[in-house]
């Protein structure tokens, strides 16, 4: 995940747009982390224990790292490329991870 984000970010955001891709990165890690602190504090959002320590950084990447760049490239190419085609692309790769992270919490019996 770290390396396909990192590689989306440099190649799906051009170089004068840097600046404003790792803006909209560092404001959206922000709102995650202000809607989180709240939802585990008074109990809304919990965190099981895990057998292997490991296995719980993936939801730490997803929700910090990942998301944000594939935030970052959408803000980027919003205002850029407007068409139904790029608009139809972002929702659906979107839905498709929405989909998968469905789909895995379904098999792993965590309730």
């Amino acid at each position: 995940m770290w390396v396909f984000g990192i590689i989306g970010f440099i190649l799906f955001i051009p170089r004068s747009d840097r600046r404003k891709g790792l803006l909209s990165l560092l404001v959206f890690q922000a709102f995650i982390w202000t809607c989180d602190m709240p939802a585990f504090s008074y109990g809304w959002l919990s965190a099981p224990v895990r057998i292997f320590p490991k296995a719980s950084d993936l939801t730490i990447t997803i929700n910090y790292f990942f998301y944000p760049v594939l935030f970052s490239i959408y803000y980027v190419h919003k205002r850029t490329k407007n068409s139904l085609w790029a608009r139809f692309l972002y929702y659906f790769v979107g839905s498709r991870v929405s989909l998968y992270m469905i789909l895995f919490w379904k098999d792993t019996l965590i309730y």
